[in-house]
């Protein structure tokens, strides 16, 4: 096709290592060095952008979109074509971070990293309320989940196998279900049927729950981690089926 194009990577690392030569170079040199630069700047989770304080998210995004421009302009064998293209992708990506901040921050900032959690109380398959505050002195890993729900389901297996591997630790695993409360049996016969363990708890009104509005939740499964004081670590923490759930409890001595 006329390019020869090379490419030299660790095998270890090819995102953070790869580099180009020969021809076309220039753009996949670029396009690698840009990938790079927005993991470096966490863009792969934009919502610790939005759970900054103002200063903050001010000066991260300038320092952003000076990198960016930077980068683009040092870049070589670019064509014109590409550069506008290029200015417009990044002058989109600051709009959208800036035009999305007040309201993501309203959201976010009050169940951001090391924020109280909001509280919960809602029956178990025996009836037993069970709150939050019920559990203080231990980490919690909640998983917001629903018998309709595949992914969920899917992670089932996983959740098995951690709580089994951490069940003598200091952390409790609650299940919260936010199925209607007219399939409130199915709720209660799926976890006899699947032989779920851990603290299996039903909210009161499925999405509208106070509990999964105070978290913004409106997709599942999602999985919350709370410390032994009731404070937030993580409002949208690793998946069962992750392993880097399991570094985030070695992170935290669990």
């Amino acid at each position: 096709n006329g390019y020869e194009l090379n490419i030299n990577f660790d095998a270890a690392n090819i995102t953070e290592s790869a580099k180009f030569n020969g021809s076309g170079a220039g753009t996949n040199n670029y396009m690698a060095d840009r990938m790079r630069l927005q993991k470096s700047y966490g863009l792969d989770n934009p919502q610790t952008y939005f759970e900054m304080e103002k200063p903050d998210f001010e000066k991260k995004v300038a320092d952003l979109k000076g990198d960016l421009s930077s980068l683009l302009d040092k870049a070589e064998e670019l064509d014109s074509t590409f550069i506008a293209n290029e200015k417009m992708s990044s002058e989109q990506l600051i709009s959208y971070l800036t035009g999305s901040y007040d309201m993501q921050h309203a959201i976010l900032a009050p169940i951001a990293k090391g924020k109280p959690s909001p509280k919960f109380s809602y029956p178990d398959v025996n009836g037993k309320v069970v709150s939050l505050d019920d559990l203080k002195g231990n980490y919690v890993y909640i998983d917001i989940w629903a018998t309709w729900c595949t992914p969920c389901l899917n992670e089932i297996p996983y959740l098995k196998e951690i709580e089994k591997e951490y069940h003598d630790k200091n952390i409790k695993f609650v299940s919260l279900s936010i199925d209607k409360q007219e399939v409130k049996d199915k709720w209660k016969q799926m976890v006899v049927e699947k032989e779920l363990s851990g603290i299996q708890i039903m909210a009161d009104n499925n999405f509208e729950s106070e509990f999964i509005q105070a978290y913004g939740i409106n997709a599942i499964p999602r999985f919350i981690l709370i410390d032994p004081n009731g404070n937030i670590v993580s409002n949208n923490a690793p998946r069962p089926s992750d392993p880097a759930l399991k570094e985030l409890f070695t992170e935290l001595n669990i």
